[in-house]
This record gives C-alpha cells, sequence and structure tokens, in this order.
C-alpha cells in the first residue's frame, strides 16, 4: 500500500489563552491518498481551534504538544470534529494522522507512540468532538467508499 498526504501550506497557528487551545489563523488545505485514490480532499478552515497533541496522560513523558507532529495534529482534530459524520472514520482519520506524521517528517518510534496512543484513547474524543462543527464547514469533502 502506498500513501501520500499533500499539504496545501504550512500550519499557522497562535495561542488564545482564553481558550487555551491554537486556533488556525491561515486555511490548510489537505488532499490524501492512498493507493493513487483520493480518501480524503479537505481544507481546515482558518478559525478552527486545536488543542494540537491531545494525548493520553500516560504518553506526555514522550510525546510534546509541539514538534513535527503539530501539523498532522491540526488535521487530526480537525477530521475527529468534523468528517467522523461526513464519511472518514475513526480509524481513517488516526490512519491519516500516521500518513501525515510520516510525511512530516516525525521519527519512526513517535510515531508508533503516538499512533498507538490515539488509537487506545482518542475514541471518546472522537464521539463528542465529532458534531462541533455543522456540514456547512467543511470546502470539500471526498471520501472513496
Amino acid at each position: 500500500m502506498t500513501f501520500s498526504v499533500e499539504y496545501g501550506s504550512d500550519a499557522f497557528l497562535r495561542w488564545d489563552n482564553m481558550r487555551e487551545e491554537f486556533e488556525v489563523v491561515k486555511a490548510l488545505p489537505v488532499l490524501w491518498k492512498v493507493d493513487n485514490v483520493i480518501y480524503a480532499d479537505f481544507t481546515v478552515k482558518a478559525g478552527f481551534y486545536s488543542d494540537l497533541a491531545s494525548i493520553p496522560q500516560w504518553a506526555t513523558a514522550v510525546i510534546p504538544k509541539l514538534g513535527h507532529h503539530v501539523r498532522p495534529a491540526v488535521v487530526h482534530d480537525w477530521t475527529y470534529r468534523m468528517l467522523g459524520h461526513e464519511g472518514l472514520s475513526r480509524a481513517q482519520a488516526d490512519l491519516l494522522f500516521l500518513h501525515g506524521m510520516e510525511t512530516d517528517g516525525v521519527l519512526a518510534i513517535r510515531r508508533a507512540i503516538i499512533y498507538r496512543a490515539v488509537r487506545l484513547g482518542g475514541g471518546g474524543d472522537f464521539k463528542s468532538k465529532r458534531k462541533e462543527i455543522t456540514k456547512d464547514d467543511v470546502f470539500e469533502t471526498v471520501v472513496d467508499s
């Protein structure tokens, strides 16, 4: 299986002291292909808030909040909040996160820890956050069925 994750820009973020989250200040286009088939094509909108690496407590000793995984983490938060009810399953959102981390040069061991952490601990976030943004907030979503 071959994959590619293409980002239309870097992640431009600013810290919001009131919300204690990062705000996306420039839209972030994302194109994800697996075996040359488009699985997802969407844009994380400016104004979206992300807590970045919201991994379980047990993994925070080895995974910092900031690092090469920032852009994939923003996209992962978006997929959990938006695309879960637009076509991507939780497993697909997590796999996009894994592929994005590889694209952005996250070391294999760190990638494995982060991926395992979200697979083990991300289910509650997926269910609770996925309806915070409405369908009207999506620019474009294309998911292979």
